[in-house]
């Protein structure tokens, strides 16, 4: 028995020698699903696994970002009774058409794991086919139900990462963004009553009609999710930039054109200062969603109740999200504030070299640097401790309010300072090569201070917490 593990061990072995993970080709999500009037999805999700653990694996993990909706969840964004709570029901799990063990374990029902019933070794490949149904909850979250859209983020079993040795787990936190996935490739298949459009993560390849249903198709390469948005109300605008187009998908907005102006002309800012923009489309939603925006690979939500200026700033937040985690990405449950501190940074010049949409730079950074200011002397008033360290998991924090200033506002003052001591010019040139670095892959503080190496003791005096503002 120990020769036949040595064995396995020396076979799984063999494929990484001359091979890094560079080389290997991505995993792909084959998904098929159709959307009931209901709120119901049923669907298949063939996944077809490239192995890049170096020892191999004869398990996988998944995440199941949906559980955290339902009604007996302990760790869940949903704060108050809804009408409707979500559910999830894995059917089957299945390998060249024979079952596989599986179990729906975590800390709160949050991972589906997959026994393979051999050992996959590195660069080889599997497909693991999972039929599941879904009930989305009532409300305005990622992934909902809402009274004027249907919100499809999140929606199916994700890949854990692979890190230091073993699968991540995510849990669904209230505070923050609980994702962190891997860039994959994606082919999707959405049916729908007809009477919906659906704005996705990719432009639709095909879309084909039959009686009241149609059936969308999509594909999209290196992307660390696939999200839809669906609505009997929207209206869409679209312009080219490009070989990109951009759309705006709306129900309530007066002035829809402002929005999908400054969604292009922010596209085209970013992708000029920091690289190209990855994908054929991009498309901006107007959404049931209870805070301002959220970002996903190719499509972005704001939230419908939004005035004109916040409006405008979300769209651009989200927007240059798609380089800041979209295309490098990180740990959102640890290490928050490397996507939320450069795309707040990112929106703040956008606006100081677009005076055009009169939402002031020098305000931005005033009010990031008195909020995170004030968080410390309201703590010590009250005569709590005060912890600014920036690297901190999600459950540790002790409610929005520090997480905001924690994620968004300190980051946003360090990289202001940062732009003080070394000019704005330098900044730039340092996170242009840090996203042609590290585009589709992830990241961590090290890279960030590896890259800002001029002011490597500045950032460390922030992540740490030491620094005053």
């Amino acid at each position: 028995m120990k020769k036949f593990l040595l064995l396995l061990v020396i076979v799984c072995l063999v494929p990484c020698f001359g091979c890094n993970k560079q080389d290997l080709e991505n995993s792909c999500y084959k998904i098929y699903a159709e959307y009931l009037d209901n709120g119901v999805i049923g669907a298949h999700l063939s996944f077809d696994y490239v192995c890049d653990i170096k020892d191999g694996t004869d398990v996988l993990k998944f995440n199941l970002f949906t559980n955290a909706f339902r009604k007996d969840a302990s760790i869940t964004p949903i704060e108050d009774n809804i009408s409707v709570y979500g559910e999830t029901e894995i059917i089957s799990v299945k390998e060249k058409g024979e079952d596989l063990k599986f179990e729906i374990c975590g800390s709160d029902k949050n991972i589906l794991k997959v026994e393979l019933g051999k050992i996959i070794c590195y660069g080889e490949k599997i497909t693991v086919d999972i039929d599941f149904g879904l009930v989305l909850p009532s409300g305005s979250f990622r992934y909902c139900k809402g009274e004027s859209t249907v919100n499809l983020g999140n929606w199916f079993p994700v890949l854990c990462v692979y890190d230091n040795g073993a699968f991540y787990e995510c849990e669904y936190y209230a505070i923050g963004d609980p994702f962190y996935s891997e860039v994959a490739d994606f082919k999707v298949e959405m049916l729908v009553p007809s009477k919906m459009v659906v704005a996705s993560s990719a432009k639709a390849s095909s879309c084909d009609v039959s009686g009241d249903k149609t059936l969308y198709s999509y594909e999209l390469k290196n992307a660390r999710d696939f999200a839809l948005v669906l609505s009997e109300k929207f209206s869409v605008i679209s312009e080219k930039s490009g070989s990109v187009t951009v759309n705006y998908y709306y129900y309530d907005d007066s002035e829809p054109e402002k929005t999908l102006e400054v969604t292009k002309k922010s596209l085209e800012y970013f992708s000029t200062t920091f690289g190209n923009y990855p994908y054929d489309e991009f498309s901006v939603c107007q959404s049931n969603f209870s805070e301002g925006g959220m970002e996903y690979p190719g499509l972005v939500y704001i939230n419908d109740t939004l005035n004109l200026a916040n409006k405008l700033y979300t769209a651009v937040h989200e927007t240059a999200h798609q380089w800041w985690y979209g295309v490098v990405g990180n740990n959102q449950l640890t290490e928050a504030y490397l996507d939320e501190g450069l795309t707040e940074y990112s929106t703040a010049i956008f606006f100081d070299e677009n005076k055009e949409f009169n939402i002031s730079s020098a305000l931005i950074f005033e009010n990031a640097r008195k909020s995170a200011s004030m968080y410390g002397e309201i703590l010590q008033s009250v005569g709590k401790e005060t912890d600014y360290k920036m690297v901190k998991h999600l459950k540790d924090f002790s409610g929005n309010l520090e997480y905001v200033n924690t994620a968004y506002n300190r980051p946003l003052t360090m990289m202001k300072t940062i732009e003080d001591a070394i000019g704005r010019d330098k900044v730039k040139t340092v996170l242009k090569k840090y996203y042609e670095t590290y585009k589709f892959k992830t990241v961590t503080t090290n890279e960030l201070l590896e890259n800002f190496s001029l002011a490597k003791k500045l950032l460390s005096s922030y992540i740490e917490g030491k620094a005053v503002v």
